[in-house]
Formats: structure tokens, C-alpha cells, sequence
């Protein structure tokens, strides 16, 4: 039988280093998800493991890379859901959107 337990340092290193290519190839996107990583309160995030909430980050993150359909609406909701559970606020999820619309224009 196997398990779905994954080596947490195994999970950050992974985590790093997708960040560290985002932070060479896609300078303003890494920096929208920096942004964000710095000012959510995790322990108000709806997820609550750190490490699956910044995997989750530059998931949306590579969305806005791609430009893949509805990456915009996507970011949108998870700030919002963030705002909503008290992990950010409202102006630092606008703030977060406005980049991210401009980046995508």
C-alpha cells in the first residue's frame, strides 16, 4: 500500500526551484507571486499547508505566464477567497490584480 506523504523538504526544494525559473524567465509574474507569498497570512488561508498554498500560488502563477484562459478570473477568485478569509486585504488584492492586468495587456 502506499501513501501520499511527500518529504517536506523534498516538497520546498521543488517549490524553489519552479520560483527560481519563474524568477529567470518571468520576472513579472514572480514577482506578482513573491508579492503575494510575502503578504498572505497563512495561518487565515483557507489552505492551510504552506507548502501546498505556494505550490497552489505558482500554479496561478504559471497560468498568467501561459496567458491561459480565464488566468485572470482564476487569480481574481483566489484573492478574493484570501481577502474573505482574512489572509489578505482587499487593497493588497487589488493591488495584486492590477499587476496582474497589466502584465497580461
Amino acid at each position: 500500500m502506499t501513501t501520499d506523504t511527500i518529504d517536506p523538504g523534498f516538497e520546498a526544494n521543488f517549490i524553489n526551484e519552479r520560483f527560481a525559473d519563474m524568477q529567470r524567465n518571468n520576472p513579472a509574474e514572480a514577482v506578482i507571486v513573491q508579492g503575494i507569498m510575502d503578504a498572505l497570512d497563512y495561518q487565515k488561508a483557507v489552505i492551510r499547508n504552506e507548502l501546498q498554498l505556494r505550490n497552489m500560488l505558482l500554479a496561478l502563477g504559471g497560468q498568467l505566464v501561459r496567458r491561459s484562459e480565464g488566468s485572470l478570473p482564476r487569480l481574481q477568485g483566489w484573492l478574493a477567497q484570501f481577502v474573505k478569509d482574512g489572509a489578505l486585504t482587499s487593497d493588497q488584492a487589488m493591488s495584486f490584480m492590477h499587476q496582474a492586468e497589466a502584465i497580461q495587456s
